[in-house]
Order: C-alpha cells, then structure tokens, then sequence
C-alpha cells in the first residue's frame, strides 16, 4: 500500500515496529481508544493534532448508557495515566525510552467531538514512517474483548507483514521466510507483552486463560487464521511456535491448507525429535550419566528428557571433550554427581545438566562450536 493509500484510509494504523514491540500496561478500552487516535493521524505528516467523534469513542469502548459524558472523562484520564510506551534497547550501547504518547486532550460537553494533541516524542513511531512498521486495519482491534488478544494479533501481524514484504521483495531465503509465518516466540516474551508476569505462572493455567482464548478470538474475529505448537525444554514448555495465514474469500480452504501445513510442520519435527531419542540413547554420554546415578531407566523412556539431551546439553559435553578429552568430561559429571540437589534428580534433570555444563564452559571461556 503506497503512502496517499495510507493518508486516505481512516481505518488503516501504521505504528513502528518498536512501537508495536512495547506493550504499555493499558486496559482493554484503554488500548482501543489509542488505536483509535493513531488511525486518526495522517501517518505521512508530521501531525501532532486529531480531532475525533465521541460517537467514534462510545462505539469503540461500547457504551450505550446515559452517564456517557462521566464514562469519556474517565476513560481519558485513565489513557493519560496509563498510556506509556517503554521501547527496549537494542543493543548495549543503544537507550531505553519511555514515552508518553498523549500532551493534551480537550473537550467540551456540547461539541460533538475531542481534540487529542500527541506528544512530539510519539510522532516519529506513527507519522513520516521510515525503516520497519506495520500496517493493520482498526476494526480487527475493535472487534476484539481482551486486551491479551490485542498484544498477540499485533506481534503475529507484524511477524506475518514481514513475511509478506519480503516473499514479494525476493530477497530472503525460504527458510527466512518460513520463520516469518512460523515464528517461535518463548513463554517469557509471550509472558512481557500480556502482562501476565505475575499472573496464571502454572503454563497449563497460562494456555487456558490467555493464550488458548487469545488465539481463539482471534481466529473468529480478525483477518488472520493461527495455530500454534509447544516447544519442551526437559519437562518444561519454553517456546511456542505460531502458524500464521491471511484468512483468503474462502475461509475453509484457507484454513484447510494451513491444517496441512501445521501437519507437515508437526511431521517434520516428530521425524527430528525421534532422530535426537535415537542419539541420546545410543550416546556414551548417556552410558555416563546413568552410571553416575544422574540418569534412570525411566528417564530413557521418556522423549522430552532424551530430546533435551541430545539438542542441548551433550553438545556441551562435546565442547568440554574438545578441550578437555574424555577424562575432563567425565571429571566434569562427576563433580556434578556429588554436588547435586536430590530435587534435581527427580525434577527437571536436563535443565540442571544444562546449566552446569555451561556454565563449566564459561568459567574456562571457552568457545561453543
């Protein structure tokens, strides 16, 4: 879409990928009314004020009752106390910013509209955009009843505008393009741009509440259709890998083609993980650890230990042996043997093994090949 398609369009946001990347602890109607304001800017200006319809507003955070005057005067204050973007550093050298998107809003009772003046700091993410943003459409956001919904359809939609500008572009690998439409994005990311830190820390109690129903949602409600696999580390889910595809005319075929791609997804990596159970098995290094009691026979039954031992931590072992020999990895699992918690044994093994052994790599600076 060219830059005079983007100034006409009133229900098409533009915001920087940074912008969309922050995730300000705002409520539900609170990030709505925001996106309404945004979409309200012409994105090829440097546009500090907006005028927008308090009908606009009332359809947006569904009011229909007579007290809406109290209603908008709340629902302002709480966007001016809560509306703050903290944009992450880059890089060591780089800052961290926090931004208050909003100087002044002003109305009156009479007018049939507020005028929102945006902060000079806020304009170069949503106006004269340049470098990486993303483009969505209002109503997608609008038809959505939590805010968990929200945060996740906006970082699968830039992951999936990425995917779409470079297939067009022909200037990345399919393998690039795969993780664009299939990104992995680890529970403790999903965890920042929920806000649920805090809240629902069993993952069974995470997937049912927010992140089963925000998917849900968005698959009923919004232009794109998702899917989505764990990733186990040891006993533990650490990443989910989402499956993203713009819904076409025809919805069933559309989501009939990306069954079989999330099939042929699972197919692939079941053929991996039983490639990893059958190297860990027959692995010397897992002759070791049983030896040393840091294994069990029930822990060679079961595939998300195997796996985990194959994929992380006996290429650590293999970097020890590298420097060391054989003798210094057995050294190595020794001391292990004799400083371990009996917690650990009956826990999480691979996690335990995983950080010793890195951390065994790191106190000899050692590099990991």
């Amino acid at each position: 879409m060219n830059q005079n398609e983007l100034r006409k369009n009133n229900n098409l946001i533009a915001q920087h990928n940074d912008l969309i990347e922050s995730f300000p602890e705002m409520s539900k109607n609170c990030l709505k009314l925001f996106e309404l304001m945004v979409s309200r800017l012409d994105s090829t200006k440097e546009q500090r004020e907006v005028k927008i319809r308090k009908d606009a507003i009332f359809k947006v955070i569904g009011k229909k009752s007579h007290h809406r005057n109290d209603t908008l005067r709340n629902v302002l204050k709480e966007l001016q106390k809560s509306a703050l973007f903290h944009l992450k550093a880059a890089t060591p050298d780089s800052k961290e910013v926090i931004i208050s998107p909003i100087s002044k809003v002003e109305w009156r009772e009479r007018d049939g509209y507020i005028k929102v003046i945006f902060s000079p700091e806020i304009l170069p993410y949503v106006t004269l955009l340049k470098g990486q943003f993303t483009q969505y459409q209002l109503p997608n956001i609008i038809k959505l009843n939590s805010k968990h919904s929200i945060a996740l359809y906006k970082l699968l939609v830039e992951n999936n505008n990425a995917y779409e500008y470079y297939l067009n572009k022909g200037n990345r690998s399919h393998s690039q393009l795969y993780s664009y439409s299939n990104p992995i994005i680890s529970v403790s990311e999903l965890r920042r741009i929920t806000n649920t830190k805090d809240k629902y820390k069993q993952f069974a109690s995470f997937r049912k509440f927010v992140l089963e129903k925000a998917i849900n949602e968005i698959n009923v409600k919004t232009d794109i259709f998702v899917k989505y696999e764990k990733i186990h580390s040891g006993h533990y889910v650490t990443e989910i890998q989402f499956h993203i595809r713009k819904k076409s005319v025809d919805a069933n075929e559309e989501n009939m083609k990306h069954i079989e791609t999330v099939q042929q997804t699972k197919n692939n990596r079941e053929m991996e993980d039983n490639k990893l159970v059958a190297n860990a098995i027959k692995s010397n290094y897992t002759q070791l650890l049983l030896e040393n009691f840091l294994l069990t026979v029930d822990d060679l039954t079961n595939t998300a230990v195997l796996i985990g031992l194959a994929k992380n931590v006996y290429p650590k072992y293999d970097t020890i042996k590298k420097y060391l020999g054989s003798n210094g990895v057995k050294q190595h699992i020794d001391y292990v043997k004799n400083h371990i918690k009996d917690i650990y044994r009956h826990t999480n093994i691979v996690s335990y093994l995983n950080k010793a052994a890195q951390n065994y790599i790191k106190l000899h600076d050692w590099v990991e090949k």
